[in-house]
C-alpha cells in the first residue's frame, strides 16, 4: 500500500473516486454487471454471483472482500472488519485499510462507525479499490436501506 498517506486525505479521496468511477465503467463494459438481474454473495465461498448480466452471461462469479456497509436510518458508515455478519475471511481487505489508516493516523480509517453519507462509502471503497489492488467493487442497497459495498476480484463466466 501507498505509504505515507497523502497530506490532502480528503483531495487523495476525490482523485480515487474518479479513478474508480473510470476502472469500474471498463468492467461493466466487459461484463455488464451493474444492472444485473441478480446479486448475491456466498460468504462461506467467498464469492459474488451476479445473475443474467447485460452482456447476455446467465452467471458471472468473483471473490469477494466486504468495505463496509452505510444505513440511512443511522446515517453512519460501518466498517467491513468491525461488522459482526461478516465472516472473518472476508474482512481481511477492510483491516488491511484499518492498518494503513493506524500507521497514517486516519481516524476514518479506524474508527469501526462514524456519521457518513452514502458518498462516503463509495469514497472508501474506492480507496480500497486503490489501495488493495481489487478489479473493481460493487454496491447496493440491501433490506432495511442499508448499503453494503464490497470489493471484487477475479470474474469469470460460468455456464
Amino acid at each position: 500500500m501507498k505509504e505515507p498517506a497523502p497530506k490532502d486525505f480528503a483531495k487523495f479521496l476525490d482523485e480515487c473516486f474518479e479513478e474508480y468511477t473510470k476502472q469500474q465503467k471498463a468492467l461493466d463494459d466487459k461484463w455488464g454487471i451493474e444492472n444485473a438481474k441478480r446479486w448475491d454473495i456466498d460468504q462461506m465461498k467467498g464469492t459474488i454471483i451476479f445473475t443474467e448480466t447485460e452482456k447476455g452471461a446467465k452467471k458471472v462469479v468473483g471473490k469477494v472482500q466486504f468495505v463496509g456497509t452505510w444505513t440511512e436510518r443511522d446515517k453512519a458508515w460501518l466498517w467491513g472488519w468491525a461488522d459482526k455478519t461478516v465472516a472473518p475471511a472476508l474482512q481481511k481487505d477492510a483491516l488491511k485499510l484499518r492498518e494503513y489508516g493506524q500507521k497514517n493516523k486516519l481516524k476514518q480509517l479506524t474508527d469501526k462507525s462514524w456519521p457518513a453519507t452514502v458518498d462516503d462509502g463509495w469514497k472508501m471503497t474506492a480507496l480500497a479499490v486503490k489501495l488493495l489492488g481489487a478489479d473493481g467493487a460493487y454496491g447496493r442497497q440491501t433490506t432495511g436501506k442499508q448499503h453494503v459495498f464490497v470489493l471484487i476480484r477475479d470474474l469469470k463466466e460460468e455456464k
